[in-house]
C-alpha cells in the first residue's frame, strides 16, 4: 500500500511534466503537423498549471498522494501571443541570377523582427529557401513563390523570378563630367534575360568622387579623376570614369537673343567657363505658350507670336538667358540677286529678306553646281570655281525658296578707269567707270581714296565727291589685286596765285615764250633774266630761203629766228620745256610740257594747288590766222612735222602766265602788255584750242 502511494505520487509529477512538454511543443508548427491534432492536444491540456508547486516539491519515497495534494499551489497564467494580422517580407518581388543567393526577412506590423517563421517554395527547381533562415537559392531559370508562415498560419509571399547569370554589365554612362557637389545616379543594365539582385557600386578614389554602393549614387567632391565600378554577384563589372571640375561661376548660351518663326526649332547650347563642370544643366522657359524648350538640351520650340525667356541653370545654381522673339511663319523669301556675274575665285554674299512681320533663324543655302558656283550652307557665301553656270537655293525651315543664277568667266588680269586724272570744284561728284577684257568677269570692283578729307569715293560704285582743296588719289581694285587709279584734283571756286614776279617783252620783241618761261623759273626762285636765259638755253634757229625756198624749224623743235627781232616768229610748248631743262639741269624742279588739257583741268591740278601755268594763245585774245608758210628743215625728238613738209604759221600766237581763275576769268601775267590782265573763259578756251592746248609746268623732279 505504501508502495502504491508512492508510485501514484510519481505518476502524478509525470502527468503534470508531460503536460509542460506538450503545451512547449505546441507553439511550434512543423510541415507534419495539421491543425487538427493541435487543436485536440490544445483540448486535452488544462487552461492552467502550477508550475511552482511542480517545480518546489519533488516526490520522494515517503511522500504521499495525500501530502502532495495537501500542498498548495500558485497558479500562473499561461502568457499567449495573438496572432499576427499580417507579416511583411524584406522582397515582395525579387530578381536573381542562377547561384545568386538572397536572404528574406520578416517583420511583424509593429515593426519587430518576426521568429519561428518557417519558410517554403513552391518550385524549388527555380528557388530553394531555407526552412527556418530564409536563405533563397536560385537553381534555375523560371519563377518561383516563396512563403512565409507563422504558427498560427499568417503568411507573406514572395515572387521569385530567376534568369540566367549576366555574361557581362553595362552603365549608362561610361565617362561623366561633373562638378564639385554636382551628383549623379549612374544606372546599370543586363543582357536579355539576365538577373542580378546583387549588384554593387565602388569608387576607387573617394576623396574625388564617391558613390552609394546599392543605387549608384556618385557625389563629387574634388577635382580630379576617379573610376566608378559596378559589380554582378559573379564578378561582371563595367566603369564609369568621372571626371571632377570646379564649380561653374557662371554659363552662357550660343545666343543671347533671336527671332524664329512659328514651328521653328532651335537647339540652344550652353558653354561654361574653362576648368569648370556640370553634367546637370537644365533649361526652362518663362512662356511655354510662345517658345517651350526641351528641360535636358536646350532644343527650342516657336509655338505662338510673341517673346519668351528661356532660362538655362546648373545644378549650382547659375542661370544664363536667351530672349526668344517669335514672329509669323514666312509664306516667302527673296534674294538680294535674281542673276550675278562673277570672275573665278570671286566671292559673293547672297542676302535674304523675309516679308514684314516674319521670322525664320534656320534659312539654308544650296547649289545645283558646285563644281562651278558653291555655297555655305549657313550664311550664303558663294564662291566661283569655275567657267559655267549654277543655281543657288535659299530655303526657310518652312520650305518657302528663292533662286539666284549665277554665271562664272574667268578673272579680269586688269581694269581702266574712263579717266586717269580728274579736276572738281568743291561739292562736285565724278563718276569713275571701270572696264575689263572682254569675255572676263569681275564683279567686285572696289573704290579707295587715299584722302578721304579731300575726296571721297563710294566703295561700290565709283562715285566721287570734292571735299575741299587739295589732291587724292581714287584706286579701283580687283579680287585679284589688279587695279587703276585716278588722280583727282580739287579746285575751289576761285583762286589767284600771289607774287608770281612780271616780266614784259620789251628787249625781246618776240620773246613772250622766254619771258614767260623765265617768270615760271622766278616763282619757283631760280633767278635768271630773260636775255640770259634767251642767249644761252632757248633753243633757236633761222627762217631763211634755200634750196627750195623758205626753210626753218619745226616749231615745236625751236624757236623760229631771234626772240631780239620784231620779224621772227616764236616757239612751242616742246622745245621751251627742252630749253628750261637745260637750264634746270641740275636743279631739283623740271618743265613738262602738258599739251592737251583743258584750261579747267589746268586750273585745277595746278592754279589750285599754287602752281602758274605756261599757256599758249593770242595777242589781246584776238583770233589767230594763217600766215607764212615754209618747208621744215630742222626736227628733233619733239617733231610733229617730217624734214621736208611744209608747216604754216598762226598770226597772233602768243604765250602768258596763267596765274589765276574765278568763275567767269583766267587771270595772266601777260609779257605783251607788261601787266597782270584778266579775260574772258569763253575767248580764253576759244584761243587756247586755236593754239593746240598747249602749256607747259614746273614739277618736282
Amino acid at each position: 500500500m505504501k508502495k502504491l502511494k508512492k508510485l501514484t505520487a510519481i505518476s502524478l509529477v509525470f502527468i503534470m511534466m508531460l503536460g509542460l512538454c506538450v503545451t512547449s511543443y505546441s507553439a511550434v508548427d512543423t510541415e507534419s503537423s495539421s491543425k487538427n491534432t493541435n487543436a485536440a492536444l490544445a483540448e486535452e491540456l488544462p487552461a492552467k498549471r502550477s508550475v511552482q508547486a511542480v517545480q518546489a516539491v519533488q516526490p520522494t519515497e515517503n511522500t504521499s498522494s495525500t501530502e502532495l495534494s495537501s500542498i498548495p499551489a500558485v497558479e500562473e497564467e499561461e502568457p499567449t501571443k495573438a496572432e499576427p494580422k499580417y507579416l511583411t517580407l524584406s522582397q515582395a518581388v525579387l530578381s536573381l541570377g542562377i547561384g545568386e543567393r538572397y536572404t528574406l526577412c520578416c517583420t511583424l506590423p509593429d515593426g519587430s523582427i518576426a521568429s519561428n517563421i518557417s519558410y517554403s517554395s513552391n518550385n524549388s527547381l527555380v528557388a530553394r529557401v531555407d526552412f527556418k533562415t530564409g536563405e533563397v537559392i536560385a537553381a534555375g531559370t523560371g519563377t518561383a513563390q516563396i512563403t512565409a508562415k507563422t504558427p498560427g498560419g499568417t503568411k507573406a509571399v514572395c515572387n521569385i523570378t530567376v534568369g540566367y547569370a549576366p555574361s557581362s554589365i553595362v552603365i549608362n554612362k561610361t565617362k561623366l563630367v561633373l562638378g564639385i557637389g554636382e551628383q549623379f545616379n549612374l544606372n546599370s543594365y543586363l543582357p536579355s534575360g539576365c538577373a542580378s539582385y546583387n549588384t554593387a557600386y565602388s569608387t576607387n578614389n573617394a576623396l574625388v568622387a564617391d558613390v552609394v554602393k546599392d543605387n549608384g549614387l556618385v557625389t563629387a567632391k574634388a577635382v580630379g579623376m576617379a573610376k566608378i565600378t559596378v559589380k554582378t554577384y559573379n564578378g561582371k563589372t563595367a566603369v564609369c570614369v568621372i571626371n571632377v571640375k570646379k564649380a561653374p561661376k557662371s554659363i552662357s548660351l550660343n545666343k543671347k537673343q533671336i527671332t524664329l518663326g512659328i514651328g521653328e526649332k532651335f537647339d540652344l547650347n550652353s558653354s561654361l567657363p574653362s576648368g569648370c563642370g556640370a553634367y546637370s544643366i537644365v533649361y526652362s522657359t518663362n512662356n511655354a505658350k510662345t517658345a517651350d524648350v526641351k528641360r535636358a538640351g536646350g532644343l527650342v520650340t516657336a509655338k505662338a507670336v510673341g517673346t519668351a525667356k528661356i532660362t538655362v541653370k546648373t545644378y549650382n545654381g547659375k542661370t544664363a538667358v536667351c530672349v526668344i522673339n517669335v514672329k509669323k511663319a514666312p509664306k516667302s523669301i527673296s534674294l538680294n540677286k535674281k542673276q550675278i556675274t562673277l570672275g573665278i575665285g570671286e566671292k559673293f554674299d547672297l542676302n535674304s529678306s523675309l516679308p514684314s512681320g516674319c521670322g525664320a533663324y534656320s534659312i539654308v543655302y544650296s547649289t545645283n553646281n558646285a563644281k562651278t558656283a558653291d555655297v555655305k550652307r549657313a550664311g550664303g557665301l558663294v564662291t566661283a570655281k569655275a567657267v559655267g553656270t549654277a543655281k543657288i537655293t535659299v530655303k526657310t525651315y518652312n520650305g518657302k525658296t528663292a533662286v539666284c543664277t549665277f554665271t562664272v568667266k574667268p578673272q579680269a588680269k586688269s581694269v581702266t578707269l574712263n579717266s586717269k586724272e580728274i579736276v572738281m570744284y568743291v561739292g562736285e561728284t565724278f563718276d569713275l567707270n571701270s572696264r575689263i577684257p572682254k569675255n572676263t568677269a569681275a564683279y567686285y570692283r572696289l573704290y579707295s581714296t587715299s584722302n578721304a578729307k579731300t575726296a571721297t569715293v563710294t566703295r561700290g560704285g565709283g562715285i566721287v565727291k570734292a571735299l575741299k582743296v587739295g589732291t587724292a588719289t581714287i584706286s579701283c581694285t580687283l579680287s585679284n589685286g589688279k587695279k587703276a587709279i585716278c588722280k583727282v584734283y580739287i579746285m575751289s571756286s576761285s583762286k589767284k596765285i600771289a607774287n608770281v614776279p612780271l616780266i614784259g617783252q620789251q628787249k625781246l620783241p618776240t620773246g613772250c615764250e622766254t619771258c614767260s618761261a623765265v617768270m615760271l623759273l622766278n616763282y619757283y626762285g631760280y633767278n635768271i633774266s630773260e636775255t640770259s636765259f634767251a642767249d644761252k638755253y632757248l633753243i633757236k634757229r633761222p627762217l631763211g630761203y634755200g634750196k627750195y625756198g623758205l626753210e626753218g624749224p619745226d616749231p615745236n623743235c625751236a624757236f623760229i629766228g631771234s626772240p631780239y627781232t620784231t620779224n621772227s616768229f616764236g616757239a612751242y610748248a616742246p622745245v621751251m620745256a627742252k630749253s628750261m631743262n637745260s637750264y634746270l639741269a641740275k636743279k631739283s624742279y623740271k618743265a613738262v610740257s602738258v599739251s592737251g588739257k583743258s584750261l579747267e583741268y589746268l586750273a585745277g591740278k595746278y592754279i589750285a594747288q599754287g602752281q602758274p601755268v605756261m599757256v599758249w594763245a593770242t595777242i589781246y585774245m584776238t583770233a589767230s590766222y594763217k600766215t607764212t608758210t615754209w618747208r621744215v628743215n630742222y626736227t628733233d625728238e619733239n617733231a610733229r612735222y617730217k624734214k621736208g613738209s611744209s608747216y604754216t604759221w598762226l598770226a597772233n600766237e602768243h604765250c602768258l602766265l596763267l596765274t589765276g581763275y574765278d568763275s567767269s576769268f583766267y587771270y595772266f601775267n601777260d609779257p605783251w602788255t607788261n601787266s597782270r590782265i584778266a579775260y574772258s573763259k569763253s575767248i580764253v578756251n576759244t584761243r587756247y584750242n586755236e593754239l593746240g592746248k598747249q602749256a607747259v609746268v614746273m614739277v618736282k623732279k
